[in-house]
């Protein structure tokens, strides 16, 4: 079978994810816009890796622009996120949020775990990392919580 692994990313879990799979099974990888010019009928599937960031799965929009590339291809979908196993109702909204209703049906979707370094982080993204911290009522999810 012929596919295609796409990927979008923040810090580089998500691209090393994406590389895996596409090492594994023997197909391209590429970013997601360089898909019109990689993109042919004869590829049977297509597995789009996305980070997902405050909720939002940074292909999303991507996403709903190509919906029709997906219609006649097996798609998958790999998260990379904070998002537990234990939480498969927050992992249920994400899907929710950020995959079209009729697309959801046939996808098949698979979260994975991303690295935290805090180094690494935007201050942004380091500033939003610290007020969830700090709204977070559960001490077992604070970051940085030793127990």
């Amino acid at each position: 079978m012929k596919g295609i692994v796409i990927y979008k990313g923040k810090y580089g879990s998500t691209k090393q994810y994406a590389g895996r799979i596409a090492a594994a099974t023997g197909v391209e990888i590429s970013p997601p816009e360089a898909l019109q010019r990689l993109m042919t009928d004869e590829r049977q599937f297509i597995v789009v890796c996305s980070a997902i960031s405050m909720g939002k799965l940074l292909l999303k929009d991507w996403i709903k622009k190509n919906y029709q590339i997906f219609r006649d291809k097996k798609l998958f979908l790999v998260t990379v996120c904070a998002t537990p196993s234990s939480e498969e109702n927050k992992r249920k909204k994400i899907l929710q949020d950020n995959i079209p209703g009729d697309l959801r049906g046939g996808i098949d979707v698979h979260f994975l775990a991303g690295r935290l370094i805090i180094e690494r982080l935007s201050w942004k993204d380091r500033m939003f990392l610290t007020m969830g911290a700090w709204l977070e009522k559960d001490p077992k999810k604070k970051i940085g919580n030793e127990k």
